[in-house]
């Protein structure tokens, strides 16, 4: 037998929802749903929901309000207490797709020398247009080929 071992757990990012105790609601996640039951107490003033069971890969364990529920990244649910959910979690930064550069203006002339106005007719119908009136802009039915004509100037301009 080997001697023990210190590993880092690696990040991924898994999607959580904190249950606030009260009964699900329209617009909460779909799978929360589909992975929870509640739990009613019968008693002589009345009947109330008490918690929640969660199914997990284990059977099914008590979600108590204010823990999180995580659905993991091959499509598990589990529950976690919320402090340590705090210690180990943190939000996911997830990053914008960077901003293409701008195509030189020999590559725009190569496109605009392929492109058929024609071809646009049946995809383009209605586009935004200037009203001229400082940048309010308006929907406007046009002509489709005379709107391809106007993307292949603004392709040939490099706009």
């Amino acid at each position: 037998m080997s001697d023990p071992q210190q590993f880092r757990k690696r990040p991924v990012v898994v999607e959580a929802w904190q249950w606030d105790g009260e009964p699900l609601r329209e617009g909460d996640p779909d799978w929360v749903a589909e992975a929870t039951e509640p739990v009613f107490i019968v008693g002589l003033s009345g009947c109330g929901m008490v918690g929640m069971t969660i199914n997990t890969l284990e059977g099914k364990l008590k979600v108590r309000p204010n823990d999180w529920i995580i659905r993991g990244i091959k499509g598990e649910v589990y529950s976690c207490r919320a402090d340590i959910f705090a210690e180990t979690h943190e939000p996911a930064m997830l990053q914008a797709a960077p901003t293409p550069p701008p195509l030189p203006s020999e590559a725009l002339e190569e496109m605009a020398s392929v492109i058929d106005p024609e071809a646009f007719a049946p995809a383009v119908r209605y586009l935004p247009v200037n009203e001229g009136d400082g940048g309010s802009w308006a929907l406007r039915r046009a002509e489709a080929t005379g709107k391809a004509r106007a993307i292949l100037t603004l392709l040939q301009r490099g706009r």
